[in-house]
């Protein structure tokens, strides 16, 4: 998804600086992001990651499905996404036309989690891809997913000079 939004924004450049990172060992502590963090002086961060999804019936769950679109997270166990940009990530999905779904997950964290908390604090937030088989060689996403989540990602992207980044939104 990085790669293509790269791409994408390589034709129609942003209003914005941009820093498209890859980061390592999320799995053990976040350190990589913990890197990007303390390295970058963001105002907005978003993290990109896979969740795994809960629809089948081993599962009693439900929550996240493939097929179902991108997922934005409202927290895990690392974060408590920034609800202004969860508000953009849910904007930017109604005017890419891409459904998603809310991501609420105690167990795990992500790299969100480090980028939250660099400097005075970040506006961060993510946006996940369903999959079954996590941290295998035969991971399974479905293909509209990734797509939608591009969408999403590049809308999202492109409005940011115009979000209201303020905590609580004032109608």
């Amino acid at each position: 998804m990085l790669l293509a939004l790269a791409g994408r924004l390589k034709v129609e450049r942003p209003a914005v600086t941009v820093h498209l990172v890859f980061t390592v060992q999320e799995e053990v502590g976040l350190r990589g992001a913990h890197a990007v963090a303390r390295r970058l002086d963001a105002d907005v961060a978003l993290a990109l990651d896979m969740t795994a999804a809960d629809d089948t019936p081993d599962t009693n769950g439900g929550h996240l499905r493939i097929g179902a679109g991108p997922a934005v997270k409202v927290m895990d166990f690392s974060t408590l996404a920034h609800p202004a940009v969860r508000r953009a990530l849910h904007a930017a999905a109604d005017g890419a036309g891409v459904e998603v779904q809310r991501e609420l997950l105690k167990g795990i964290g992500t790299d969100a989690g480090a980028l939250q908390h660099a400097g005075h604090g970040v506006a961060t937030g993510a946006l996940s891809v369903a999959n079954r088989y996590t941290h295998s060689p035969v991971e399974v996403v479905d293909l509209r997913d990734l797509q939608g989540a591009l969408g999403v990602l590049h809308r999202f992207v492109t409005a940011l000079p115009g979000t209201d980044l303020r905590f609580v939104a004032e109608d």
